[in-house]
């Protein structure tokens, strides 16, 4: 067909959208990547503690499960009070700006 030629500012959209769909594929790829290694990871280290709980080293582990609980707790704890004091800062500037007006 004789159509007109594309919009120049259509070109580039278009060079941009695929450029952006190949750096996605990319991504995801690396991502699946990643996920496959996380699975492998994952299956020997379930191997390697089956091993150490065969060997006599199960309240040596019992322990280590006990300590990283403690230790994921304390750090969601943490969290949970940051995000009480950034809302605690962010309605104390909110009633400042307020009280300023």
């Amino acid at each position: 067909g004789g159509g007109t030629p594309l919009d120049g500012r259509v070109e580039g959209a278009i060079d941009e959208i695929n450029r952006s769909r190949d750096a996605m594929n990319e991504r995801q790829l690396n991502l699946e990547a990643a996920r496959l290694q996380l699975a492998s990871a994952e299956a020997k280290r379930e191997v390697e503690l089956q091993r150490l709980r065969k060997s006599g080293y199960g309240n040596a582990l019992a322990r280590l499960n006990e300590y990283e609980t403690v230790k994921a707790r304390t750090a969601a704890r943490r969290e949970a009070l940051a995000r009480m004091r950034g809302r605690q800062g962010a309605a104390r500037l909110a009633a400042a700006g307020a009280a300023g007006a």
